[in-house]
């Protein structure tokens, strides 16, 4: 059984508030792909270093495990810091492949899974750099800082607050790889989530 099939959650193992926020953005998206058009989403945390890299990572997954073609999925920050070797671990734990291709304080990461596809190339970068899109999307604040910091997000059609509790405070504590582990699984089960309903509503 793939992750995804363990994951793929029913509606009655989501809060409903969670639910709802979500189907906002699964509106959003099958709304774009019924037009025909791309649907772009920027996932956003202050530092772009852990959940807004696994926000971006799991929705190309789920898109991937549904079926959907057209979703383009992006990252970004209030400031760029570096993708952290947590969640980094954490996500190669989980099954992804995840190679570093240049060294430094920011290193860029290819990030791999199931079939054959364009790596996902990971560093971390404000949400308005220019390898983001600059209009025509949705912004998807995964942490309260950033949702507090960025009342506006220039360019975005949808701006949508779905806060993660951060990992980092389990940081160089006997607890990180279960705190990292628990966060790819609580975002990778409302991913799936939504995506199935982008499935439905946009076959």
């Amino acid at each position: 059984m793939t992750l995804c099939e363990r994951l793929e959650p029913s509606d009655d193992t989501l809060p409903t508030e969670r639910r709802e926020r979500l189907a906002v953005l699964s509106r959003y998206i099958a709304d774009r792909l019924h037009e025909g058009e791309s649907a772009r989403v920027v996932v956003v945390c202050t530092h772009n270093s852990r959940r807004s890299h696994i926000g971006q990572v799991w929705l190309a997954t789920a898109a991937a495990y549904y079926g959907l073609r057209g979703l383009q999925t992006y990252s970004g920050g209030t400031e760029a810091t570096a993708f952290h070797p947590n969640a980094v671990a954490a996500l190669q734990r989980a099954g992804w492949s995840v190679t570093a291709t240049t060294r430094g304080d920011n290193p860029v990461y290819d990030i791999t899974w199931g079939g054959a596809h364009v790596p996902y190339r990971a560093y971390s970068k404000r949400y308005d750099a220019t390898d983001n899109p600059q209009q025509h999307y949705a912004a998807v604040m995964v942490c309260t800082e950033a949702d507090i910091e960025c009342p506006i997000v220039a360019g975005c059609e949808l701006r949508l607050s779905l806060p993660y509790q951060d990992p980092k405070q389990h940081d160089y504590t006997p607890q990180a790889d279960e705190a990292y582990d628990d966060t790819i699984l609580l975002i990778g089960r409302e991913m799936l989530w939504m995506m199935r309903q982008v499935a439905y509503l946009a076959p």
